[in-house]
């Protein structure tokens, strides 16, 4: 019996309470560059694509957590949706946004919560009062979506990793709290029986073992300390120092 007590203390409260703090660590990763790009007014070689996507897949998850009420998943996502409104202002407010950036960054920041919204209303008032389960598996593939689109959007510069045999636009730290993530939130949400918790985390655990997979073979390039330019957290474009060609 107390193993047994031991064993789900382990997966459904200190998995859950550590992948709350592994989430946050990971919003909280492009935090020095966005604070360098609000002091300098200049975006540099910094990617802010991927940043629309931290507001998107954290409003969808708070609302799913209201949803299936699960504290966990609310306060894992909270700071991720307050960081991530605070990054896009700050980046979008750069005097060098290309205006093709601004433009996809704006849009992934404004129709994705409003589609986010309107299928959660859906769900929570149309569908919801007459079949709960339904309404939960409406939220549940929103919530799919948005989560597999921010933990992909670091490999836009996978082809150029391995085009140049270069990992700099991974970071160990950032990786490596992806692969701990999506693991702690893969055994809690196989625990409570939750596949749209489970699923889509087990994808961001091997996400992150690829890129770990990659930093460890290529490394992060030539120069101080061994980081080429194009650096920090997955969300840097990488550029070339040859000839100048950014990817991102």
């Amino acid at each position: 019996m107390e193993a047994e007590d031991g064993s789900s203390l382990l997966t459904e409260t200190l998995a859950p309470l550590l992948g709350v703090v592994t989430a946050t660590l990971i919003f909280l990763a492009p935090l020095s560059d966005v604070r360098q790009i609000a002091l300098t007014g200049e975006l540099a070689d910094f990617n802010p694509i991927p940043l629309g996507f931290i507001v998107t897949n954290a409003l969808s998850w708070i609302l799913y957590s209201l949803l299936v009420r699960n504290f966990y998943i609310f306060w894992s996502n909270v700071s991720g949706f307050c960081l991530g409104l605070y990054y896009i202002v700050s980046a979008l407010g750069a005097r060098d946004v290309p205006a093709s950036a601004r433009s996809l960054v704006t849009t992934v920041f404004t129709a994705g919560p409003f589609l986010i919204l309107i299928g959660f209303h859906v769900a929570f008032l149309v569908v919801n009062p007459d079949d709960p389960d339904k309404a939960r598996s409406l939220g549940g593939w929103i919530c799919v979506a948005a989560l597999l689109a921010f933990y992909t959007s670091p490999l836009s510069t996978l082809h150029h990793v391995l085009l140049t045999r270069d990992a700099s636009s991974f970071s160990y730290p950032l990786s490596l709290a992806c692969v701990l993530n999506g693991a702690l939130w893969t055994v809690y949400g196989l625990v409570i029986g939750d596949g749209f918790v489970w699923a889509p985390n087990a994808v961001g655990a091997v996400v992150g073992v690829v890129q770990v997979g990659l930093l460890v073979v290529f490394g992060r390039g030539e120069g101080a300390g061994g980081v080429g330019r194009g650096k920090v957290q997955g969300y840097r474009a990488v550029e070339s120092d040859e000839d100048g060609v950014e990817e991102g």
